[in-house]
């Protein structure tokens, strides 16, 4: 990426912040929403992320609802919408309040996503699929 702004002749208006763990204080302060129009994500982190910090996300229609933690935050466009749709949603979502980040961060801990939930989740399944096992009942892929 690096690179790419370099050749792009934009690399001194780029900062490439590095590995951070203040990232939803950064984009409260430099954001006032995600604006996510793709065809296709897994589970985009930065999604994640700016919900954590409590901003608004306009978000294409094809992105799974799962990543909706916080759906107060979310509004979905579809991307045939269009640019001056996109641009009036967003100018809609700019001048609505954001949720505060104490109450945005509640919601995260609250998913599926928060990494103590997770940690739950998978030493439960782990644990049950080892309870069954049985000295002999082994299978070796």
């Amino acid at each position: 990426m690096e690179r790419h702004a370099r050749l792009l002749g934009v690399r001194e208006a780029v900062i490439f912040a590095g590995v951070r763990t203040d990232v939803p204080r950064l984009m409260r302060g430099a954001m006032d929403a995600l604006i996510f129009p793709s065809h296709y994500e897994g589970l985009p982190l930065a999604l994640m992320e700016a919900q954590a910090a409590g901003l608004h996300c306009l978000i294409s229609d094809s992105i799974a609802h799962e990543t909706a933690v916080n759906p107060t935050l979310i509004r979905r466009l579809a991307l045939s919408a269009g640019p001056t749709e996109w641009a009036r949603a967003a100018n809609q979502l700019v001048a609505t309040p954001r949720c505060g980040p104490d109450t945005a961060l509640a919601a995260i801990e609250r998913s599926p996503f928060d990494v103590s939930q997770s940690v739950r989740t998978m030493t439960s399944l782990y644990l049950s699929d080892t309870a069954s096992c049985k000295p002999g009942n082994l299978a070796y892929v």
